[in-house]
C-alpha cells in the first residue's frame, strides 16, 4: 500500500549546482525503512525511461544516505555498480537541518483507535492536549483528533505499518507541526512526534538500524540539480 503524499510548505529555494560523484551502492548506509510501493514505482520508472535523473544526498564522512533511500535500494536490487551522489558535510554544516514528517489521517477514526489499542507492544495513554504535547519527547507519537488526545508508546515502525494497513483511512505527510494543525480542520486526526537529531541519524545508520518510513525530513537552503545518467552507466 502506498504510504501517502508528502506536502511541503514554503517558497521555492534557489538552485545550487553540485559536483556529482559515482559511489558503489554497497558502501552507502541507509537510516530509514523503505516503502515497498515507492520502491516499485522507482524501478518501473527507471526501467521504462532508462535514465537516472536525481542524485542521492549522502554524508561525506559516514556515507549515510540522507535522501534517496528508494533509489539506492532499487539499484542495489538491480546489481548496479555505481550510483550518482552529492556529498555533504552533514554534521558540520549548520545550514543542513533535519526535521520530521507529520502523519495526517483521513477516514475512520474509530478503526484507528481500535487497531492501535489492540496492537501488541503499542500503548495509548489518553491525556489532555496540553499534557500530551508537553511529553512529546517521551513518547513515539502524540495522536490528536477533534475529540481525543493520546500519547502513543511503541516501535514507530510498527505504528506506521499498522496505519498503512488500515484500508478505511488514507495518509498524508506534512512538513511542519503548524501544517499538521491546519490540516486537522479537515482531517480525522494528526500524529506529532519529536524529530531525530543529525547525530542520531548517523548513529542509526552506522549501527545498521533504520527509523520508520517518513521519520526524517532534511531541509537544505537550496535545491540541487537533476542529472541525466544513462541506465547502462550504472553497471
Amino acid at each position: 500500500m502506498f504510504m501517502g503524499v508528502e506536502k511541503r510548505t514554503g517558497p521555492e529555494k534557489p538552485l545550487k549546482i553540485f559536483e556529482v560523484e559515482m559511489v558503489p551502492p554497497s558502501l552507502l548506509k541507509p537510516h530509514e525503512a523503505l516503502v515497498e510501493e515507492e520502491l516499485k514505482l522507482f524501478l518501473e520508472s527507471l526501467l521504462s525511461t532508462r535514465v537516472f535523473f536525481k542524485p542521492l544526498l549522502i554524508d561525506r564522512e559516514s556515507l549515510t544516505i540522507l535522501d534517496g533511500h528508494h533509489r539506492w535500494a532499487g539499484l542495489m536490487q538491480l546489481g548496479a555498480k555505481r550510483i550518482p551522489c552529492i556529498k555533504l558535510d552533514y554534521l558540520e554544516d549548520d545550514s543542513i537541518k533535519v526535521y520530521t514528517w507529520y502523519p495526517v489521517v483521513f477516514g475512520e477514526a474509530e478503526r484507528v483507535f481500535f487497531v492501535l489499542e489492540n496492537t501488541r507492544g503499542v500503548t495509548l495513554e489518553y491525556k489532555k492536549r496540553e499534557e500530551a504535547m508537553a511529553q512529546i519527547a517521551n513518547s513515539d507519537f502524540v495522536l490528536i483528533s477533534q475529540e481525543d488526545c493520546a500519547s502513543i508508546r511503541g516501535d514507530p515502525k510498527i505504528i506506521i505499518k499498522m496505519l498503512e494497513n488500515i484500508k478505511t483511512i488514507s495518509l498524508e505527510f506534512v512538513d511542519t507541526e503548524q501544517a499538521a494543525f491546519d490540516a486537522l480542520r479537515n482531517a480525522t486526526m494528526i500524529l506529532l512526534r519529536r524529530g531525530p537529531t543529525k547525530k542520531e541519524v548517523v548513529e542509526h545508520a552506522s549501527r545498521g538500524e533504520v527509523f520508520a518510513p517518513k521519520t526524517t525530513r532534511h531541509d537544505l537552503p537550496f535545491r540541487y540539480q537533476d542529472i541525466d545518467v544513462k541506465y547502462e552507466e550504472l553497471f
